[in-house]
């Protein structure tokens, strides 16, 4: 459904406008929605089937629904700030997900939501769990009274889960006017969608396509794609979001095989993340790495989509100190120093090439 945020204008004491004001949407089905939704590695199976419900955790406690689906934990005093969704894919998988129903912002202490929902998957007689993290960020805003956000245009959740046009994604960019509270409807805006690539800019534009609302098929994407909007009104810029989305139907996989496991960096550590790919296959029953043949271009971004791993002259770099999304490599770190870069979390693309 694209990014979910909670910012604020005022103060703790004095609460202004809030975005997005979840409460002020009138209809339940247009309100924010998170599913946990998992690809098999098996070729003959492509979305997971659940064996049972799954469990759904907010910063650590695990919440309770009643039988309409809402949310009884309390939070401050208060519940049902979440609703227990159910969607059937029409592949016979169905996926779970929780729906955000009130404003987290004082419920929440204005800090941050960390979501984690849990998935406990039967392969025979063996049970295992995955699991997915989703944060929300609460905060004050400051910018310019515009935010860009792409969310789903249907009920497919970024995921491609057939081949050709009928199994094609739809992303719509929407811009939200801070102040007034409400998405803005206006004919003059302009978008330019892109799509990343291991290029020096990271991006090509995707010509021709100049509405609001882009789809994907697997015709555009190999395993995954990642895809920007930038949102102008006359001259002036509003914004940009990015987005990603995956294909289940591709039978290709790049594992990443990070070290350490988690991806994270401590603040003040100097320390990175370590990624050694290898390009997998799908089959019937797992995939199989192909050990030889391949490299990988990787691609650093900030929140808005700029490129960290780049030549950029007259900040003490040369071309040749810089692992650049061009180069083709068996292995790459993102560091402390890229993520501060970033002001935050930093985005990676890897693109698998032909070893030369």
């Amino acid at each position: 459904m694209g990014d979910i945020v909670q910012y604020y204008t005022g103060t703790e004491s004095n609460l202004g406008k809030i975005y997005i004001d979840i409460e002020r949407i009138a209809e339940e089905t247009n309100r924010p929605l998170l599913y946990l939704d998992v690809v098999s590695s098996r070729s003959s199976e492509a979305q997971v089937k659940f064996a049972s419900d799954v469990e759904v955790y907010i910063n650590g406690t695990k919440l309770a629904f009643d039988s309409n689906g809402l949310s009884t934990t309390m939070f401050n005093g208060q519940n049902e700030h979440f609703k227990a969704v159910k969607n059937s894919t029409g592949t016979g998988a169905v996926v779970y997900g929780i729906r955000l129903m009130r404003n987290l912002i004082k419920d929440f202490d204005f800090t941050s939501v960390n979501i984690k929902m849990v998935g406990k998957i039967q392969y025979g007689t063996q049970l295992d769990s995955v699991q997915a993290t989703y944060t929300i960020p609460v905060q004050k805003y400051s910018g310019n009274g515009y935010a860009v956000t792409i969310k789903a245009g249907d009920s497919k959740g970024f995921t491609i889960r057939e081949r050709g046009t009928n199994g094609a994604v739809s992303l719509v960019a929407s811009v939200w006017d801070i102040e007034a509270g409400t998405e803005m409807i206006d004919k003059s805006l302009t978008y330019v969608w892109e799509k990343a690539v291991p290029t020096e800019s990271g991006w090509d534009t995707i010509e021709g396509q100049k509405t609001k609302t882009l789809k994907v098929d697997d015709t555009m994407i190999a395993a995954y794609g990642e895809f920007r909007c930038t949102v102008s009104q006359g001259s002036t810029l509003l914004g940009s979001d990015m987005r990603s989305v995956n294909d289940a139907t591709d039978e290709y996989v790049v594992n990443l095989h990070p070290t350490p496991p988690d991806e994270t960096i401590n603040e003040g550590s100097g320390e990175g993340v370590k990624y050694e790919p290898k390009l997998a296959v799908r089959t019937a029953t797992g995939t199989t790495e192909i050990q030889e043949g391949y490299k990988f271009c990787f691609s650093v971004k900030d929140g808005s989509g700029v490129p960290l791993n780049k030549y950029q002259d007259g900040n003490g770099q040369t071309e040749t100190s810089v692992e650049m999304a061009t180069t083709p490599q068996t292995s790459y770190t993102v560091t402390e120093a890229q993520c501060i870069q970033a002001g935050g979390d930093v985005s990676l693309t890897v693109f698998a090439v032909k070893a030369s």
